[in-house]
């Protein structure tokens, strides 16, 4: 059980990264209708990286005792549910680890086709394998995808503005 100064100082960490998250957001969508991709990829890498900052608060990848019951305790403080948003953590590590994900892609693709920093929807590339498109963001579904792993950013940012608004403003 957290004492409630440690309770504090999660909930200025929590509050920070999402905060960052939502800034790193809302300027990758600056730089999306800029038409500036690289702004826009660059962005979306920070968004990831604050973002899971976040998560690993609430829902630790780790099986550490310490971090399982830090997490349930600030879950249940904030009225959070039990699990991540559906694929985050897949995409933030398809990112984070793009390198192992190249190793794979270039054991297991079929037709070796390589398309990354992809806008749109998957299907816009004819006979192009949602394996073979490395890193994409469709922006009609809002889905971030990595070698066929998708997450909704949607989601994502619902789940951070729902925590973010019961995380104590006191600091």
């Amino acid at each position: 059980m957290l004492t409630d100064h440690e309770r504090l100082l999660y909930f200025w960490e929590l509050r920070t990264r999402i905060d960052h998250a939502q800034r790193a957001w809302g300027e990758a969508e600056t730089a999306l209708a800029a038409r500036d991709t690289d702004a826009f990829w660059y962005r979306v890498d920070a968004f990831l990286g604050s973002t899971i900052g976040a998560v690993n608060l609430l829902w630790p990848s780790s099986n550490r005792k310490t971090a399982q019951r830090r997490a349930a305790d600030l879950r249940t403080a904030l009225g959070a549910g039990s699990n991540a948003p559906d694929g985050l953590r897949e995409v933030r590590n398809g990112f984070e680890h793009f390198d192992e994900r190249i190793d794979e892609w270039s054991r297991t693709s079929a037709d070796h086709n390589f398309v990354d920093t992809f806008i749109g929807p998957d299907h816009m590339v004819p006979g192009l394998a949602p394996t073979d498109l490395a890193r994409r963001f469709d922006p009609v579904s809002r889905e971030l995808a990595v070698f066929g792993k998708s997450t909704s950013v949607d989601d994502v940012l619902s789940e951070l503005e729902a925590v973010r608004r019961v995380v104590p403003a006191r600091f």
